[in-house]
């Protein structure tokens, strides 16, 4: 029951703009041998695959993600249409291109807009229906029809 709560309590830590170890700790109390109390100098060591696991790269949800927290923008309470054209051009769709560095390699995203925070985004040859709108803790983001809800932290280097 300790166990349980623990992992509980784990996961419903929301800490934002510095590294913790709160997903170790949680991946620590799942573990067989923690459970077992089978502890000891050598438990990292022995559960390294299972409490550290490898950084891998970005899916192409967290890319397009990114890009659209990175374009979002707050909607006008203005009842006036040449307020609300955003994105509008005459005779071509706006496409904003956006690339993003991790772990060594560069990934683009070109974004289509159709409307305010609704876009079409291009990923690795691969298509997005994707909106974005923001709410209190964050951003709820809804990509070909599954939606998530997205904590965000910007820091600011001026």
């Amino acid at each position: 029951e300790a166990l349980d709560r623990l992992t509980e309590k784990l996961s419903d830590y929301h800490v934002v703009g510095l590294p913790t170890n709160l997903k170790f700790l949680k991946r620590c109390a799942l573990s067989k041998d923690f459970q077992e109390i089978n502890l000891d100098t050598g438990f990292i060591e022995r559960n390294e695959a299972d409490l550290i696991p490898k950084t891998m790269a970005p899916t192409n949800e967290a890319i397009v993600t990114s890009a659209l927290i990175r374009l979002f923008r707050e909607p006008l309470a203005s009842t006036n249409p040449f307020d609300t054209l955003i994105n509008w051009r005459s005779n071509m769709p706006t496409v904003e291109r956006f690339s993003f560095a991790a772990l060594g390699e560069t990934y683009e995203a070109n974004m289509t807009a159709h409307g305010n925070n609704h876009y079409t985004v291009q990923v690795g040859g691969q298509s997005y229906d994707s909106r974005i709108t923001k709410k209190e803790h964050g951003f709820t983001v809804e990509i070909n029809g599954v939606r998530a809800h997205v904590s965000h932290f910007e820091e600011n280097n001026e």
